[in-house]
């Protein structure tokens, strides 16, 4: 693993806590976003559960927040998304979810590795 995949699971098993996917991302990048980790904590923070309504991934919506304030444009964007819902075969917070749970997948530990993937994912576009 990364140093930032390194330090975002140090975010996600922090017991005093709860991040969400978005805002371990940004926590995890932010020296290199250029913002503090108070300013990406707070970038994040209403991105949880995919909106709060199931909707789009927060593994994907930290990472293309992070492109963005990386200056990084499309096709990148859209790239990073279709690799993603590629390897996981949807890119909403429900669906995702939905199929751990129906292959006896714990949540947070799935939620954990497309974390990581989606950071990997991010770090290569941002030469990391």
């Amino acid at each position: 693993m990364s140093k930032y995949q390194d330090r975002a699971m140090e975010l996600r098993h922090d017991p005093a806590v709860h991040y969400n996917c978005a805002q371990v991302i940004l926590m995890s990048l932010h020296e290199s976003l250029g913002i503090s980790e108070e300013q990406a904590k707070d970038l994040g923070t209403l991105f949880a559960g995919g909106m709060y309504c199931g909707a789009t991934c927060g593994a994907i919506t930290g990472a293309l927040m992070a492109l963005g304030l990386a200056g990084q444009k499309d096709p990148a964007g859209r790239e990073l998304i279709t690799e993603f819902q590629g390897r996981y075969g949807a890119r909403d917070c429900a669906p995702l979810l939905a199929g751990a749970e129906e292959r006896g997948e714990n949540k947070h530990e799935f939620c954990n590795t497309m974390i990581c993937d989606a950071m990997a994912m991010a770090e290569e576009v941002l030469g990391l």
